[in-house]
């Protein structure tokens, strides 16, 4: 990369590689320098100005997908993104290298719900309302099965004494196949990770990998777990749910969903500290 000024030489070396991918690709310039890193748990992220970009676009961000044993399924990670941005529900995936795993995508001067400013019942209410447009769409997401999500994740972990407490900790889950029964509901497209960090004050919503079709309460248990929301938040985030869609969801099913999210999540950590090579 010819340009990467404020960067010291050991960064510089890092970052160019990101961004010399999409310069050989034509999507960037050889003026694109990286402003800094942006936070995320699941994947490599960079905002990006371009001056000598021929859109009005100057700022982009590079995502470089994980290549190691939390890697999620490629194509489904294009299906799912470009599903929500004919639905208006994500920025435009301007450009997608398969081979290397790199996205591009224009940056949204829109902050996300964590820099906004707004009060904790203000995030959780529009959470919840981002979470009922998500399931009104007619977005067609893979199926999840969440026991097997779960256990497969396990089988992931290389520390075996790990690898036993969590299995014995998902024998002792209550069971999730008399729920489904129970509820009888039609699935619906769930994004998987709603976190304040994924949300804009503008609407949109960021990182499709892990949308899935599941039951409504399935997202919201997660979202309460991933946002890390009390038991008084997490009721607050169900009512609301539950008065947007006017219909009665099951709390008691909404609480063991949470119990199961809580256990997949930590399991995930876990394995995401053992991973080597992101």
């Amino acid at each position: 990369m010819a340009s990467l000024s404020g960067t010291d030489n050991g960064k510089s070396k890092a970052m160019s590689s990101p961004l010399q991918c999409l310069v050989d690709a034509h999507q960037l310039t050889s003026q694109a320098k990286i402003l800094n890193k942006l936070p995320s748990d699941t994947n490599q992220c960079w905002l990006v100005r371009d001056d000598g970009h021929d859109t009005e676009n100057s700022l982009w961000v590079v995502k470089k997908l994980r290549f190691d044993s939390l890697s999620v399924d490629w194509d489904q990670l294009v299906n799912n993104t470009l599903q929500a941005e004919a639905a208006n529900l994500t920025p435009l995936l301007t450009y997608a290298d398969t081979h290397a795993g790199y996205l591009l995508m224009p940056y949204r001067e829109a902050h996300n719900l964590l820099q906004s400013g707004w009060s904790k019942q203000e995030k959780i209410t529009f959470l919840a309302k981002v979470a009922s447009s998500i399931h009104m769409s007619p977005l067609q997401f893979k199926p999840m099965d969440l026991y097997e999500e779960v256990k497969g994740y396990i089988q992931r972990l290389e520390n075996s004494a790990a690898k036993e407490t969590f299995l014995s900790e998902l024998l002792n889950l209550p069971d999730l196949q008399q729920q489904t029964v129970l509820m009888e509901q039609t699935l619906v497209p769930a994004h998987m990770d709603l976190s304040f960090s994924n949300i804009l004050v503008n609407g949109e919503i960021l990182d499709w990998e892990y949308a899935r079709q599941t039951l409504p309460v399935v997202e919201l248990a997660f979202s309460a777990t991933i946002n890390k929301l009390t038991d008084s938040e997490s009721r607050y985030l169900f009512d609301c749910y539950s008065e947007l869609q006017n219909r009665n969801e099951s709390f008691e099913s909404f609480e063991i969903y949470r119990l199961w999210s809580q256990l997949l999540n930590r399991i995930w950590y876990h394995v995401a500290n053992e991973a080597t090579s992101f």
